[in-house]
């Protein structure tokens, strides 16, 4: 499977991951905030988009207090290259 992203997403995909990089090294997670601040963007995510939370009941019923990134990463990607797909079919 492959997804088609625009160069200057693609930058910003590197620049995020060299940050996160930065901050892990120096300590991020021992901040006391940290888990906080995660679970909030993760709340927040979930209770801003409806069709995540749609995604969620139609994958596996995935209670919402066990969704982390990589489930927000998963749900991307699909509805990326749902859309590359769709695109792919109209030509």
């Amino acid at each position: 499977m492959t997804i088609k992203i625009s160069l200057d997403e693609y930058k910003d995909l590197l620049a995020c991951k060299h940050e996160l990089l930065a901050l892990q090294s120096g300590g991020v997670d021992n901040w006391t905030w940290e888990g906080e601040s995660r679970r909030d963007y993760i709340n927040n995510y979930v209770n801003d988009d409806k069709y995540f939370r749609e995604y969620l009941q139609i994958q596996n019923g995935q209670p919402i207090e066990d969704v982390d990134f990589e489930t927000i990463a998963e749900y991307e990607a699909q509805m990326r290259l749902e859309l590359q797909e769709e695109e792919n079919a109209s030509t």
